[in-house]
């Protein structure tokens, strides 16, 4: 089916579905900031699921992490890189990810 997903589904329906998926995220993911809530937000907004992150971060079994805990363990690694690899702190060269970086 190489269809486009808009085509077949509708616009309406999809928009439905990332806002039903988002409300019932922000019941079970517990306590996020402002600035994480409108970070997920523009990630939604771009089309991106809530069961994905930025950081292309997978749990070991290889699954992706869900968007606030790959952020939040994507900036933890930023500030904290000798925790996770053993090397001096890449927050200098780096910028964390906020949610100005989401990419639409």
């Amino acid at each position: 089916m190489d269809d486009d997903i808009v085509t077949v589904y509708g616009a309406k329906e999809i928009e439905d579905f990332e806002c039903r998926e988002l409300r019932e995220y922000l019941e079970t993911v517990g306590d996020i900031t402002a600035e994480e809530k409108k970070g997920l937000r523009k990630w939604i907004a771009a089309g991106y699921s809530v069961y994905d992150n930025p950081y292309s971060l997978y749990y070991g079994s290889g699954f992706p992490m869900d968007y606030i805990e790959g952020v939040r363990t994507g900036n933890d690694m930023m500030k904290h890189p000798e925790d996770y690899f053993g090397g001096e702190s890449l927050e200098s060269e780096s910028k964390l990810v906020t949610e100005d970086d989401v990419p639409f």
